[in-house]
């Protein structure tokens, strides 16, 4: 049975061709009292795993933010035997995926939407804009953007503030740096960077992640370890503590990662 929702977020597809036989279908539910996949509310099909990785990615976080969840389920169905769902919020699933070469760069290429006392502090001050000084050039613009950064591999933000006359987009950058620092409840210091040879100012602040998220970002950092490790040891005279490690490779993999092994769609 389709369960895709006819008003939730439209389909997508991947631009460039390439053989039917290399597509996946990415598909975005929320879970059901079970725990599992339930309702799907978006699905694309793509050729590339880099873009396949970004629609996963962006649109866990839509369809959490659109749903009021904390967790959502992203299915990748290569084959009707071939399938990986991974299960928890739009940030551990980020971090699975990035674990996983092919996937890796579309996660690092993706953009996640910024906090809301980003968009808050923009609409503070763009509703009152800064008049220029008399005798300013008027085709003088300055873009101001605000760049949101979080922990590797996590996707950042940007968000574009608005184009401005010189000295009124120095003034407006650090009136917005100071509003993001005071909204942040002073958990993330803005600081105003220029752009070397480009008309840019780009306002800057970390983003803090909670728990959860910390954790999926400790998970991924381990796994990169472990594999780089385990490539390293020699097969035979290395073999038992090889084991070992690949063992707790496998525990950290399936904190988020589920397969299905068939097509009843039962979680592994």
């Amino acid at each position: 049975m389709d369960t895709t929702d006819p008003h939730s977020l439209p389909p997508a597809t991947e631009s460039h061709s390439a053989a039917p036989s290399t597509r996946t279908l990415i598909e975005i539910s929320t879970l059901d009292q079970h725990g599992d996949p339930g309702f799907v509310h978006t699905r694309g099909h793509f050729h590339s795993p880099s873009t396949a990785a970004r629609f996963a990615v962006s649109q866990a976080e839509t369809v959490a933010d659109l749903r009021q969840v904390d967790t959502v389920a992203s299915t990748f169905i290569h084959t009707v035997d071939d399938s990986l769902c991974l299960i928890g919020t739009p940030g551990e699933i980020a971090c699975a995926l990035a674990s996983m070469s092919a996937y890796a760069p579309g996660v690092r290429s993706a953009e996640l939407p910024p906090p809301g006392y980003v968009t808050t502090a923009i609409g503070v001050w763009t509703a009152t804009p800064i008049e220029p000084l008399p005798g300013v050039d008027p085709a003088d613009l300055i873009d101001v953007s605000v760049h949101s950064t979080r922990p590797d591999p996590l996707p950042d933000s940007t968000t574009v503030a608005g184009d401005f006359l010189a000295h009124s987009a120095h003034i407006f950058a650090g009136a917005l740096a100071r509003e993001i620092t005071m909204r942040s409840g002073g958990h993330s210091e803005a600081t105003v960077k220029t752009v070397p040879g480009q008309r840019r100012l780009v306002v800057e602040h970390p983003v803090e992640v909670d728990e959860t998220d910390a954790a999926a970002v400790a998970r991924y950092t381990r796994i990169t370890q472990l594999r780089a490790n385990i490539a390293a040891l020699d097969p035979v005279a290395d073999a038992e503590c090889a084991v070992g490690l690949t063992a707790e490779l496998h525990v950290l993999e399936s904190h988020t990662r589920r397969s299905f092994d068939d097509e009843s769609g039962a979680v592994a």
